[in-house]
């Protein structure tokens, strides 16, 4: 290990924290204490004291993959989906409002479909597509036949009672 002085230190010691094991640099004092650019370095009266992470190979090759075109690429398509993932915990995926696997879907469907479809009509239409790009009185009406259908299958598929389990159904089954 080298300081920015240039000053070398060849052994290090184990040491172990919270169930990780990283390598301990220490240099002397006495090194330090002649060296011009301790300011810099060091605050204490002791040496500097370096600890190396034990995964520091595969941090260092994760900082030069920061670097690329590729990983700027990587970052623009994660910060689409993940606004699409909190669009979603927006519309209220994180908790279901209803009982039973059918409607608990219905429910992640339909918060799906809202945020896919903001996400298409918000987007500016292509140089090409200007001409058949509808007028948005047209998008207002499309949205509200969309929205009356979607009410419509929400209201049949809430209007249907819900399978009792136990002795009420049996109960029931019997009158």
């Amino acid at each position: 290990m080298t300081c920015p002085g240039g000053h070398t230190v060849q052994g290090s010691t184990p040491r172990s924290r919270a169930g990780q094991s990283s390598r301990k640099f220490e240099f002397p004092a006495v090194v330090c204490a002649a060296c011009p650019l301790r300011p810099q370095c060091v605050k204490g009266k002791g040496g500097r004291t370096i600890t190396v992470h034990p995964q520091e190979a595969l941090l260092q090759r994760s900082r030069a993959y920061e670097a690329t075109d590729e990983f700027r690429e990587d970052v623009i398509r994660r910060q689409v989906v993940e606004h699409r993932i909190a669009r979603l915990a927006q519309l209220g995926i994180r908790k279901s409002r209803f009982f039973g696997r059918q409607k608990t879907k219905f429910q992640l469907l339909m918060a799906s479909a809202v945020a896919n479809l903001t996400l298409v009509w918000g987007k500016p239409a292509a140089a090409d597509e200007s001409d058949a790009e509808p007028a948005p009185n047209m998008l207002c009406v499309a949205r509200f036949g969309l929205h009356s259908a979607l009410a419509g299958a929400i209201r049949r598929i809430m209007s249907r009672p819900a399978p009792r389990a136990g002795f009420a159904n049996a109960a029931r089954a019997a009158a």
